[in-house]
This record gives C-alpha cells, structure tokens and sequence, in this order.
C-alpha cells in the first residue's frame, strides 16, 4: 500500500510565509495603486486649476489691450485733427490778408454804403479792421509749435487770449477752458515712463488728453469765426 508521507513542520512554516507574503505584496501593490491613482486626480485638479486662471488671465490681457486700442486710436485722431486745422490755417490765412487789403477801400466806398441797407457805419468799419488784424495775429499763432515748457504755455495762452478778445469776446471762454486742462498735460509731458504703453495709458487716465480737446475746441471756434466774418467782407464788397 502507498503511503504518503507527512509535510514536515519546517516546510509547513515556508508554506505559511509564503503565503503571507504574497498577500503582503499584493496589498502593497493595492496600496500603491490607491495612491498613486489620488496623487494622479491631485495633479489633474490643479492642471484645471491652473488652467482656469490662465484664461482668466489671458482674457483680462485681452479686454485691456482692446482699451489700449481703443484709446490709441483716439489719440491719433485728435492728432490728425490738428492736422487739418493747421492745414486750414494756411488757406484762410491767404483769405484774410487779402480782405485786410480790402477793409481799406471799403472806407472810401462808406458814401456809396449809405445808399444801400445798413450794415456798418465808419464806426464799424473801425472795429471790423481791428477784428480782422486779431484775426490775423491769431492764424500766425496757429501755425506755431505747440510750447515745450509750462511756462512757455502759460504765457503763450495768456497772450491768445487777449488777442483773441479783440478777435471775438466769445472765444475767451475757450481760452479758459485751456488754461484749465494745461496743467495736467504738462504735468503728464514733465513724467517718466517706462514704456511707451505705459505713457499713452497715463495720457489718457490723468486728464493730459483734455488738454488736447480743448486747444482743438478753441482753434475750431476760432475759425469759425474768421470764416464768417470773410462772409461779411464778402457781402460787403459785393
């Protein structure tokens, strides 16, 4: 009869710790796999996070630099405005030497003025001759550069207007208006800046582009009045 033969107590312990530490490898692989899977989702929720405020980022840089467009272009358009009034400057400045000519002759012809409805008297022609010689004053001024200093600005401004006065009371206010803005341009003209941005960006939030405004807004009215009073010399001529 076979008879087997029965396991020795050393190879019962090896069979034990065998099996021990299987099961102690494979809960460690378990346990590794729990941790790296949390340190995995961990990462992933900061990638989105980061993410997120790089977008957010990245939005925000745009809505500015669509400002700073924006105000650019603003800036240059005044400057093309300028532009155009100076250029203006040179055709009615040639108008208006020529109807200084005139003024003189419309004196001599006050006689035959008299037959016709009235419009200005001796008197008048006077005053009409000192307009226009403030008128005349005023278009050499605009051709002029703008002052590099405060000083030279204050100063400058102060001379406009009392010309400007004898040209047309209305346009006195306007000179105010200048005289208010120019402190905050020259103020912002007298800074340093690091950046050409960073220059524009402060022209526009400190108040200097004002300045610019309002020297557009007296020179615009000023013409205006040169051009109407050409209309009357004209009329008067005619």
């Amino acid at each position: 009869m076979l008879r087997i033969s029965r396991p020795s107590r050393g190879a019962l312990w090896l069979v034990v710790v065998a099996v021990a530490l299987a099961a102690g490898i494979g809960a460690g692989i378990g346990i590794g796999y729990a941790v790296r899977g949390s340190s995995v989702d961990s990462l992933k929720t900061a990638n989105q996070i980061q993410r997120e405020d790089l977008t957010e980022a990245a939005t925000q840089l745009e809505l500015r630099q669509s400002r700073i467009d924006a105000l650019t272009g603003d800036q240059r358009s005044l400057e093309d405005r300028l532009g155009d009034l100076r250029e203006q400057t040179g055709r009615l400045q040639s108008q208006l030497d020529g109807k200084i000519e005139e003024i003189e002759t419309l004196q001599e012809q006050v006689t035959d003025l008299e037959n016709r409805p009235p419009v200005l008297d001796v008197k008048g022609l006077d005053q009409l001759r000192d307009q226009l010689e403030a008128d005349r004053l005023l278009l050499v001024e605009l051709r002029r550069e703008d002052p590099e200093t405060r000083e030279d600005a204050e100063r400058y401004w102060a001379t406009i207007k009392r010309i400007a006065v004898n040209s047309d009371p209305a346009l006195a206010p306007k000179a105010d208006e200048v005289t208010r803005d120019l402190p905050a341009y020259y103020g912002w003209l007298e800074r340093d800046f690091v950046s050409t941005r960073e220059a524009q960006i402060s022209y526009l939030l400190t108040g200097a582009s004002a300045y610019g405004e309002s020297v557009d807004g007296f020179w615009s009215a000023f013409l205006m009045v040169v051009i109407d009073r050409i209309d009357v010399l004209g009329r008067l001529g005619g």
